[in-house]
């Protein structure tokens, strides 16, 4: 029997304007949450808590406008959807084929000339105008290999950043051939992908956070050849984004409840860390047991 969901019963249509900010959540068993975004707390504050069904985690985050239209990217498909849309909890299967997973979400934009599709083992770019009918093939994915992340990459864009559970490097997009739709692309790091980043200032900053809570702020790591080995960055390592000013950043941890359901805890801190490439950071939330790190999103006003 499904789990009953309440932590969303407080938001109906019309408490959402069309120019209101709504956090989108991913989740692993297909679903896309939308809840109003939760004010800033200080690090180890607890946060919000949403409910979810047995087992079921988040895997992304995104600040949007309520009227936003954004491309969003399944396991191997992809489809158009207007924020509006959507219920306060919807199951990817009203969009798309049943057994697709969303896995990102890209905001349209005129100014995105590719889209780079990054698994665990592969780069790809593709033209973005490749990607004008909806529900259609959008990477050809290996039986072992799994979709990370699709990116925006816009004209400045120069490189993207890899991050592995301990290693990082960041790959100049000139080395990734541009490829149609439904190919697999070329080989990426020595090393499994789990979060990455597009950068077009060699300045930026990193923040990261390790599967024990720790919220470091770093320098990039160095640029490397696609399919070299990266250099020690943070240790434990869940996600990796790259900090902009004026960002603030949303910790999402998962915790069992009970037989019936997961425990989900939003936290957003504000960014008050010292630079530093030593050491794991500062110790951010503190996770009780059995709760564990799902992944990290940075977020201004513009929802990017």
């Amino acid at each position: 029997m499904e789990t009953k969901i309440n932590a969303f019963d407080v938001i109906s249509e019309v408490d959402i304007a069309s120019n209101d900010d709504v956090m989108i959540y991913l989740t692993s068993d297909g679903y896309i949450l939308k809840d109003v975004p939760k004010q800033i707390n200080k690090r180890g504050a607890k946060g919000k808590i949403l409910d979810l069904h047995k087992d079921e985690f988040i895997t992304n985050s995104y600040k949007v406008k309520n009227n936003t239209e954004f491309i969003i990217f399944g396991n191997n498909k992809y489809t158009n959807i207007r924020t509006y849309k959507l219920d306060k909890r919807t199951h990817i299967s009203k969009f798309l084929p049943t057994g697709t997973i969303p896995k990102s979400i890209i905001i349209v934009d005129d100014n995105i000339k590719q889209f780079l599709f990054v698994t665990k083992k592969y780069l790809k770019l593709t033209n973005s105008d490749e990607y004008t009918t909806t529900s259609k093939l959008s990477i050809n994915l290996e039986r072992d290999d799994e979709l990370v992340e699709v990116l925006p990459v816009r004209e400045d864009d120069e490189y993207v950043a890899l991050f592995g559970s301990d290693k990082a490097m960041m790959v100049s997009l000139s080395e990734i051939p541009v490829y149609k739709r439904v190919s697999r692309g070329v080989v990426g790091a020595k090393f499994i992908v789990k979060s990455a980043s597009i950068v077009n200032d060699k300045k930026s900053l990193v923040i990261s956070i390790s599967a024990s809570g720790y919220l470091k702020k770093s320098k990039l790591p160095p640029v490397r050849s696609r399919h070299k080995s990266g250099v020690k960055f943070h240790s434990g390592l869940v996600d990796a984004r790259i900090k902009r000013d004026g960002m603030d950043v949303i910790v999402i941890t998962t915790k069992k409840k009970s037989d019936d359901g997961n425990g989900v805890r939003v936290v957003t801190i504000k960014d008050d860390l010292r630079v530093t490439n030593k050491g794991n950071g500062v110790k951010a939330i503190k996770l009780e047991k059995g709760e564990s790190i799902t992944t990290l999103r940075l977020i201004d006003g513009d929802g990017q």
